[in-house]
């Protein structure tokens, strides 16, 4: 057969005892064939395939025990060791009956081949096959026996059952005939029973007889049987004492024996036990102390060192100077002539165009501002808060920068651009559009007086004709486009950090000027830029730190476990420190100039985020490390080095 299990010790034994007792009658069967076939050759046709058939059924009837009794033993070693002795008895029956069917003549050479035939036939079939087979030939109830008794537990068991009640009922000398009866119908039917093997048989029956049994050859099959059916056992014999209808003392007696044999093995397990849990304790015990010293380990590679001292103190004072830095190129000041940040980017200004070409043409017509003008004029027309007639009520005072789009920090780009290329302002108007209310771009014209200033508000002009004259301004003056840029950008600068500050972008289209103003207030451009400026350089300044002090593995890496994984970890605390001192002192600041807008909020974003990945990279190098040492020492332990 394919399969191909595993023997039991036991049972191969058995195994080996069933299959001469097979070898030995079928060559007593080819004899007799061979013999035959020479008087008359249909006997011997009738024999060999006899001989065929029994042998088929033998292979299958296994097959089926395996299948019948797979609920209980499915998963035992009895299960495999009923192939294995099926396939022994099958291949020494299949060779014996080969060989001596091939010196015969040629009736019993077709008997042999029509039983090599059937055998292949066996071996080719699946394993379904043959329990489809076995169970047409309807051996169910005699193999599902003879498979669960085939277990050498179940053996055992049968031995010791039977050793102890012939000790108990021929203690006293007289082995009465109610006594005789009972045991003879209980070995009758182990006798009658055509799953149990006869070497058990033949073994149970010599127990029965041995008129000199003693309790210790009884203990010696006791003790090969569990304590849970020694319990079943001890009823037994209760009722077996009992069976001629009287207990002698010396019944008593043997019974008194059992029960201290039961007590002893008992009392062994509990000894056992105690030094199982002696055991269990000791490895947990064990095992806690080395979980101990492992973290310790870990916590004296991972601790910052003497040489880490130098870049804690080099990363706090770069973060605590960015902090001061960006606090003051962002603080908050009156536009004017007091406001350095103003002054400084309008010298840049000037620095810039001073490069640029101001010549023809020098005079501005409508929706059409010069060069020289764009050039050389300060403010920018959508500045202009003043009309020219009538107050038309586009927007009140400093009120104009969220009514203009020109102060949009992104949509300025393109209609603050092209206001100062064209000498207009472009408003946010309330109308109505078909009956729905909608907030639309709406342009006025800007004059300027003699002198190039006091700007003022004049006649509407279309937005579209506006961005049309600005789209062919860039087309033939490119020059004049890009400073009018520039001029959108450092104009929009210098209003960044004024009290009144710039909205974030698109605001005005969706709030109107009241509540664009309010919300300013809060939030402004100028805020959303100084958080991301203070995120940028805090992490610019981390990355520099992590890159100098990784550096400086190159000259400590000493080839170790993990080194690497360890330096990284230290490099992560060095960062975590220098961060947390940082953003306590802008706490610290603001709570003594009682400003809020001192806080490092950005590096307190970058902060948080390192807590958690950095807290997560060092408990997860600590997990593994941990792991990888734990299992040096087991496996060392395994191998028999510790």
């Amino acid at each position: 057969m394919a399969v191909k299990l595993d023997l039991g010790k036991a049972l191969s034994q058995a195994a080996g005892e069933m299959a001469k007792d097979a070898s030995a009658a079928i060559e007593s069967a080819a004899k007799g064939a061979t013999n035959a076939a020479e008087g008359a050759g249909n006997v011997i046709v009738d024999t060999a395939t006899s001989a065929s058939e029994a042998i088929g059924s033998a292979m299958c009837s296994v097959a089926e025990g395996m299948s019948s009794a797979g609920e209980q033993i499915a998963s035992s070693d009895a299960g495999k060791t009923i192939i294995g002795a099926a396939n022994a008895v099958g291949g020494i029956a299949i060779g014996a009956a080969v060989d001596l069917a091939q010196g015969a003549s040629s009736l019993a050479s077709d008997a042999a081949s029509t039983v090599e035939g059937g055998i292949n036939a066996i071996k080719e079939n699946s394993f379904s096959a043959r329990l489809r087979r076995a169970r047409i030939k309807g051996f169910r109830d005699g193999i599902k026996q003879g498979a669960y008794l085939a277990g050498e537990k179940r053996h055992n068991f049968i031995y010791a059952y039977v050793a102890t009640l012939c000790f108990l009922m021929r203690c006293d000398g007289d082995f009465s005939q109610e006594e005789q009866k009972w045991l003879e119908e209980g070995l009758n039917y182990l006798k009658l029973d055509g799953g149990l093997p006869n070497n058990v048989k033949t073994k149970v029956q010599v127990i029965a007889d041995d008129k000199g049994l003693s309790f210790d050859q009884v203990k010696d099959y006791l003790d090969n049987v569990s304590i849970v059916s020694l319990d079943s056992m001890a009823e037994q014999l209760q009722v077996a004492a009992a069976a001629d209808g009287q207990v002698t003392e010396e019944e008593e007696h043997a019974c008194r024996l059992f029960a201290d044999y039961m007590a002893a093995r008992v009392a062994c397990m509990a000894v056992d036990e105690s030094r199982a849990e002696q055991a269990v304790e000791k490895s947990v015990r064990e095992y806690g102390e080395n979980l101990q010293r492992i973290d310790r380990e870990f916590k004296e590679r991972t601790r910052l060192q003497d040489a880490d001292a130098a870049f804690v103190v080099a990363a706090t004072m770069l973060q605590v100077a960015r902090i001061l830095i960006i606090n003051s190129l962002t603080e908050v000041e009156c536009a004017g002539a007091g406001n350095v940040k103003e002054h400084a980017l309008h010298n840049f200004q000037s620095r810039v165009f001073s490069g640029f070409d101001d010549r023809m043409p020098r005079e501005s017509n409508h929706l059409f501002a010069s060069k020289h003008q764009i050039l050389n004029s300060r403010g920018v027309p959508y500045d202009a808060t003043r009309y020219e007639a009538e107050n038309i009520g586009l927007f009140k005072g400093a009120n104009h920068r969220f009514a203009t789009l020109g102060h949009d920090p992104v949509l300025g780009l393109v209609f603050g651009t092209s206001n100062i290329m064209t000498n207009s302002i472009t408003c946010v108007k309330d109308t109505n559009v078909f009956g729905i209310g909608a907030r639309i771009p709406a342009t006025y014209s800007v004059s300027y007086d003699a002198f190039g200033k006091n700007p003022q508000i004049g006649a509407p002009a279309g937005t579209v004709e506006m961005l049309v004259a600005a789209g062919r301004r860039v087309v033939s003056e490119p020059d004049a486009a890009a400073a009018a840029l520039i001029k959108q950008l450092i104009h929009i600068g210098t209003d960044l950090y004024t009290p009144c500050g710039i909205q974030i972008p698109f605001a005005n289209l969706i709030l109107d000027k009241t509540h664009t103003e309010v919300l300013t207030k809060y939030v402004s451009t100028g805020d959303v830029l100084k958080v991301g400026a203070q995120a940028g350089m805090a992490a610019l300044i981390n990355w520099l730190i992590a890159a100098l002090h990784g550096c400086s593995l190159i000259f400590k890496d000493d080839g170790s476990d993990y080194c690497t994984e360890m330096y990284q970890a230290r490099t992560k605390k060095i960062i975590l420190l220098s961060d947390t001192i940082a953003t306590s002192s802008s706490v610290i600041r603001a709570l003594i100039k009682e400003n809020p807008k001192c806080l490092d909020l950005g590096g307190a974003a970058i902060l948080v985020y390192r807590l958690f990945s950095d807290a997560r990279f060092i408990a997860k190098l600590k997990e593994e490390y941990m792991q990888s040492e734990l299992n040096i020492i087991y496996n060392e332990r395994a191998k028999g080095l510790l």
